[in-house]
């Protein structure tokens, strides 16, 4: 399988020799699929905040010109060095980020070579209390996966849990989420993991006088993990089942994206109780390009030990 290269998608950043001595115009269609594809931040010191990199380059980015990267005239050239080297650098991040998942979903398979994995995002609402502040939600965020992962491990479920990671995800208004992959020991489970899971999450929030969501991207033949969803509502972006022709036997499922916009799934739900190798180093690829990391040295990812 050949490997994926998250430089493809900034090849504008980094023009080939064939890019010299040729007029290459802006290619806006490119730039509007990274907004979608990607997360990509950096604090910035001097304005005291987190700057979005896919913005930055989206209003300043003019093409390629005789080789060279061509940025608007309202951005001085130490901004514009300054932008193209906090870019390459947080590609290189999420390159690192994507081969850690990578070895260590490989590492389980090495294990528990029979493995089955569930799939889902936990959100906090941020209208609780009123509102949330950003750096409020962010440190709920850190409390509650620690809450969350303890009271799932004294579940008597958790014996049959070879392993899990998280990773940080950001919304599209810009507040953070967990998104989860638990892999069992064994391929076969039903509908009760899902149960489980939902009760564990509902009753951190509810401890902590919060309310929040959770999301599936997994489809087996024993769990339908939409079906077991909670906390959207229909047109929100949700996932949900109807049945458009009022034929109970007939019910159509309908899969929407992520808290962030995005196919979380992929091809997943088409590989019915087994892991496809390459479509889910795909999904990990995915996740790697979207992950969100908090301002200072905080993690954006969270691995288990796992059991042998």
């Amino acid at each position: 399988m050949k490997a994926y290269n998250m430089m493809d998608d900034f090849r504008f950043l980094y023009p080939r020799k064939s890019d010299m001595h040729k007029n290459i115009r802006r290619d806006r269609g490119h730039l509007n699929m990274l907004v979608n594809t990607w997360c990509l931040f950096y604090n910035d010191s001097v304005r005291e905040k987190a700057i979005d990199l896919i913005t930055e380059l989206n209003y300043y980015y003019e093409g390629i010109t005789d080789g060279e990267i061509m940025f608007s005239d309202e951005c001085s050239p130490e901004y514009k060095e300054q932008i193209i080297a906090v870019t390459r650098q947080c590609i290189y991040k999420k390159m690192s980020a994507y081969r850690r998942l990578r070895d260590y979903h490989h590492e389980v398979l090495r294990s528990h070579p029979k493995a089955g994995y569930v799939c889902f995002s936990l959100d906090i609402d941020k209208n609780t209390h009123n509102y949330l502040t950003t750096d409020v939600h962010n440190n709920l965020i850190k409390d509650l996966v620690k809450k969350f992962t303890n009271n799932f491990k004294s579940l008597t479920l958790y014996s049959h849990v070879a392993a899990y990671f998280w990773v940080l995800l950001r919304r599209r208004d810009g507040y953070p989420y967990l998104h989860f992959t638990l892999y069992f020991k064994e391929k076969d489970f039903n509908h009760v993991v899902g149960l489980s899971i939902n009760k564990t999450w509902l009753n951190v929030l509810e401890k902590q006088g919060l309310k929040g969501s959770i999301r599936y991207f997994i489809i087996t033949e024993d769990f339908i993990g939409p079906r077991l969803s909670k906390g959207g509502v229909a047109g929100d972006r949700c996932l949900y089942e109807v049945s458009p022709y009022h034929d109970d036997e007939k019910n159509e499922l309908f899969i929407y994206n992520d808290y962030n916009g995005a196919d979380i799934l992929q091809e997943m739900s088409s590989n019915i109780n087994k892991i496809n190798n390459k479509v889910f180093e795909l999904h990990l690829y995915t996740l790697s390009k979207l992950t969100f990391v908090f301002p200072g040295k905080n993690k954006s990812q969270g691995f288990s030990k796992i059991k042998k």
